[in-house]
């Protein structure tokens, strides 16, 4: 994921990722979710999220509804991750 994330200049060395808490879920203006599955953990455990997330792949110019885990995947890891890029860059610009 390293070596793929790199190709796109994003540096993940520090990168940790986290359990999600309520504390995270409380601050965020923005869940953003890769899969169905992650909607339905939501919605177990903070059903009140729902209504501030939204799947990143709908934001890719072709989109859809699910956008796999790079890491369950290695030998599409380099696509998959240009796909969190791009559908990420999207993001950034309706953010602006």
């Amino acid at each position: 994921m390293l070596s793929a994330a790199g190709k796109l200049g994003v540096d993940l060395v520090a990168h940790r990722s986290q359990l999600v808490s309520a504390q995270l879920i409380n601050e965020a203006g923005l869940v953003v979710i890769m899969d169905v599955r992650n909607r339905e953990l939501l919605k177990i455990e903070f059903p009140h999220a729902l209504e501030k997330t939204v799947f990143l792949g709908m934001l890719l110019p072709q989109p859809k509804l699910e956008i796999k885990d790079p890491y369950d995947y290695p030998d599409s890891m380099g696509a998959i991750s240009s796909e969190i890029n791009c559908a990420i860059e999207q993001l950034g610009g309706l953010l602006m």
